[in-house]
């Protein structure tokens, strides 16, 4: 998600990109996952992609104490921090645990990533698989094909 803020603008629900400040930021009590700066607020994201747990809540608000220390500290710009967990699913009493420590909460389909990426950032650049040689018959009756999957076997011209 990092390279894409245009798939956490959707999971978030934002209106505009959110610009990245860093990931994986070491703070005093552990490493935040993302950080960042959207219209005038901050956006603390920890990203999950396991199941919900209780912990979750305490690391995140321990992360939240941290940037505001350092804002204090003149160490960080000032704005508002807006903390986010971000799960694959949440069911409804832990989503509102969650809420009432004031983190927001949203979902994500690992599939719809995975899809996104593929589509958006794979895809353009992998065109030349479809590429088929001029002689099409030579493709068609397969004799292209093995040689293209004993490659997968050696790491020598010569071996092939």
């Amino acid at each position: 998600m990092v390279t894409s803020p245009e798939l956490l603008k959707t999971i978030l629900n934002l209106d505009e990109d959110p610009k990245l400040l860093g990931r994986q930021i070491t703070i005093p009590s552990g490493r935040l996952d993302m950080l960042y700066a959207y219209k005038t607020t901050l956006l603390l994201i920890e990203l999950k992609i396991a199941a919900f747990h209780g912990k979750f809540i305490r690391q995140i608000l321990d992360y939240k104490n941290d940037l505001l220390k350092f804002q204090q500290d003149g160490k960080l710009i000032n704005g508002d921090i807006i903390p986010f967990l971000i799960l694959p699913n949440i069911d409804r009493n832990n989503l509102h645990t969650v809420e009432q420590n004031g983190i927001k909460c949203c979902e994500y389909n690992p599939e719809d990533v995975l899809s996104y990426f593929y589509n958006e950032k794979l895809k353009p650049i992998t065109s030349f698989i479809e590429l088929k040689p001029i002689d099409i018959g030579i493709w068609n009756i397969h004799l292209i094909n093995k040689f293209i999957y004993e490659l997968q076997h050696t790491n020598s011209v010569k071996e092939l």
